[in-house]
């Protein structure tokens, strides 16, 4: 099994995302946003060398900013892309707490690649980590321990 931990705030390109460090005493870490007053912002954009070629499966440590007014539709959304290949599901509304959202999976032939996220919305989507795993099984924990652990595998 192999795993890769990338802190957000790491990337090589941010695009139009900003790092924002106003939750770094709860959280402890940093973390970046899109935010682009309605207007869905550059893509942040980082190059990976991953450990072997295959299926691999992501997760994003994200959160509904806007969850906690119940107003219905999460409004800071975004989507990843590995490659050109992009994720299957749409991220930034799985709840108002910070946790670990499934991306999806892709299929990589080769084991240099870009990772990109992309802004769908404008509204401040924001990305505090990817977790990424060739064992589907492999589900990342929503504690620092975790980081810890893991923190020895990390690309960046």
């Amino acid at each position: 099994m192999h795993t890769v931990l990338i802190e957000a705030e790491s990337f090589d390109n941010l695009g139009g995302w900003i790092v924002d460090q106003q939750s770094i005493e709860t959280m402890d870490s940093s973390y970046i946003m899109a935010h682009g007053m309605g207007m869905p912002v550059a893509d942040a954009t980082t190059n990976v060398i991953l450990p072997s070629v295959g299926v691999w499966h992501a997760w994003v440590r994200t959160r509904d900013w806007t969850a906690v007014w119940k107003r219905g539709s999460a409004a800071g959304v975004f989507r990843m892309k590995m490659g050109e290949k992009q994720f299957e599901n749409i991220l930034g509304c799985n709840g108002e707490k910070w946790d670990w959202q499934y991306a999806g999976s892709v299929r990589i032939n080769s084991c240099e690649q870009t990772l990109s996220l992309c802004d769908l919305t404008g509204f401040n989507g924001r990305c505090d980590a990817i977790y990424l795993t060739d064992d589907i099984n492999a589900v990342p924990e929503n504690s620092e321990e975790f980081r810890q652990r893991i923190f020895g595998e990390t690309v960046r």
